[in-house]
Parts: C-alpha cells; structure tokens; sequence
C-alpha cells in the first residue's frame, strides 16, 4: 500500500493484518483466494455484436474481477472495523482518564488527543476505501449480470433455454 496515497501507519497495518487472517483463514479451509484476473479488458458499448467465444471470454474476465473485488471489499471492511474498535477504545482511555470535571470538557480534551486523531483518521481513511472498493465491486457485479442475461438471451433464441 505504500503507493503514496497518504495511508497512516495504523491504516497500513490494518489492512495488511487482515489480509494475512484472510490468506491464514482460508488456508485453514482449504479456500483459495481469488486472483486478479489477467490483462484489463473494456467492457464492450454493445455486447449483442459478441461473438460468442468473445462473450465467454469477457464473462470470464468480468467474472474473477468480481469475485477478486469482493475480496477487496471484505479485507477493507475487516480493516476498518477493527480500526473502528481501536478508534473507540482509545478514545474511551482517553476520555476516562481526563481530570476535566464536564463531559464537553472531556470530550474535547479527548478528541483533541494525537492517539485518538491518529486512530480516527485511520478509522476514516478504511471506511472511506471500503466504500470505493464496494462500489466498484457493484459496478463489476452488473456488469457480470449484463454479460450473463445476453448468454441466456441467446440461450432462449437459439430454442436451447433452460427446462
């Protein structure tokens, strides 16, 4: 991730904990992981004018895409709730051992604290790439799904549909 994006340490190291219990878990289970697919295809502006060993070949590309992207989003959302917890907690140490006597004054005492403004802002950085990568995730998904209901269409006009 050392891509120069500004990540926090805390962030860093966040999301690369998660992919190492990712990559732990699934080994445990027997589970492999999915992989980037292979070069970078366009999505085609008319996927009725494929041929049909085109339109496999895309379904396949924009098939390990999605599955490669879920993968992203849950190593990104297992980062930021743990990033989450961090957050709350130490703002929780903060906030309790404050010799402010009212709670606005220890909030903000608190919230004002460079462990608590580290924790917060890697908490923040994990949401907000978590979202990005589920967004693109939805976007590869229904493109997958377009790709997926011109094989059934042509499926059901060639008169071999399902049943």
């Amino acid at each position: 991730m050392g891509d120069g994006l500004g990540y926090s340490p805390k962030a860093e190291s966040r999301v690369d904990l998660s992919r190492r219990r990712a990559e732990h878990r699934s080994a445990q289970m027997r589970l492999p992981l999915p992989e980037a697919p292979e070069g970078e295809l366009s999505f085609p502006e008319n996927i009725g004018k494929l041929s049909d060993d085109s339109l496999l070949h895309q379904m396949g590309y924009w098939a390990a895409l999605v599955g490669y992207a879920q993968y992203q989003v849950a190593v990104f959302d297992s980062a930021s709730t743990g990033a989450e917890a961090l957050y709350e907690e130490t703002f929780a140490l903060k906030y309790r051992s404050s010799p402010d006597s009212s709670v606005t004054d220890k909030r903000h005492h608190s919230e004002a604290d460079s462990a608590v403004r580290s924790a917060k802002a890697a908490y923040t950085q994990l949401r907000g790439d978590a979202k990005v990568l589920s967004a693109l995730f939805k976007g590869y998904e229904q493109k997958y799904y377009a790709l997926s209901r011109e094989l059934t269409r042509r499926k059901s006009d060639a008169g071999q549909g399902y049943g």
